[in-house]
Formats: structure tokens, sequence, C-alpha cells
């Protein structure tokens, strides 16, 4: 597998919460009820919250 790095722009936002959110699942599901995963994932994961200076641009959120 290659590993690439990039900066990340405001296109590249789906991919990288997808990833993320793939990672974080598989690092500690065993660790957690489905329900507090769950809970955790959409609280921790939300695209664009109030307090986010991109939230301007109101492109959604998970």
């Amino acid at each position: 597998m290659t590993v690439q790095i990039k900066k990340c722009h405001l296109e590249d936002l789906q991919l990288l919460q997808e990833i993320s959110i793939e990672t974080f699942y598989d690092t500690f599901k065993d660790q957690n009820s489905p329900e507090n995963m769950k809970a955790y994932l959409e609280r921790a994961f939300n695209t664009f919250t109030e307090k986010s200076p991109t939230s301007k641009w109101n492109v959604g959120g998970r």
C-alpha cells in the first residue's frame, strides 16, 4: 500500500470524515457498546458545528 499525505481542502472533507470514522470504529469497537459508539461517532465526527469557522458554507453534516 502506498500512503500519500496531502493538504486537505473543503472538497476532501467527506473522504477525510469517512476515513476518520472507519479508523476510530475499527480501533475502539471492541471497547464500546454499539449504542455508545454510534452516539460518539455522530457527535465527534459531525462535519460542521456552530463553532466551526467553515460552518458559513452550510455544506452539511453527518
